[in-house]
């Protein structure tokens, strides 16, 4: 059974995306910096992300800038075709929350995302949820676009 492409079906779905997006960024000014996470890191997510919405355009992209961030090419091969099993526990965490935030849409549950903050923290958890945000809008609107090409 072939996946069906994710892209964005509504305009109220578009308005909610920018919106939760706006958000997110405007909550992660007043994060601390000592928080933050690497650019390695936040590259591994949003490819992780993107191999869950299987966004060509995105994959592309964040393979390059991955690649410039110091990710290895093994590991972009796996995070896109969503395989975490080599990943230290550090990362895997984050990955896997990354994962499971795109395939559920970000519905997830009070129970995932409080596992994920005690391990991380709160402010840490949130820079990951703004990498996980990010480029979920940019994979969901390529993909839309993606979508009304090829219909």
């Amino acid at each position: 059974m072939e996946k069906q492409i994710r892209y964005i079906r509504s305009h109220r779905e578009l308005i909610k995306l920018f919106w939760d997006v706006a958000r997110t960024v405007a909550g992660a000014r007043r994060l601390g910096r000592q928080n933050r996470i690497s650019r390695a890191f936040s590259e591994k997510i949003m490819l992780a992300v993107t191999g869950v919405n299987e966004c060509a355009y995105c994959s592309y992209l964040h393979a390059q800038t991955a690649l410039e961030g110091g990710v290895n090419t093994t590991e972009i091969q796996k995070l896109l075709a969503g395989e975490l099993g080599d990943f230290a526990q550090e990362e895997a965490v984050g990955l896997m929350y990354a994962q499971h935030w795109a395939d559920t849409s970000g519905n997830v549950s009070d129970s995932v995302r409080k596992r994920v903050v005690d391990y991380y923290g709160e402010e840490r958890t949130k820079y990951i949820e703004l990498f996980i945000k990010l480029v979920n809008i940019g994979n969901m609107c390529s993909n839309t676009v993606y979508a009304f090409e090829n219909n």
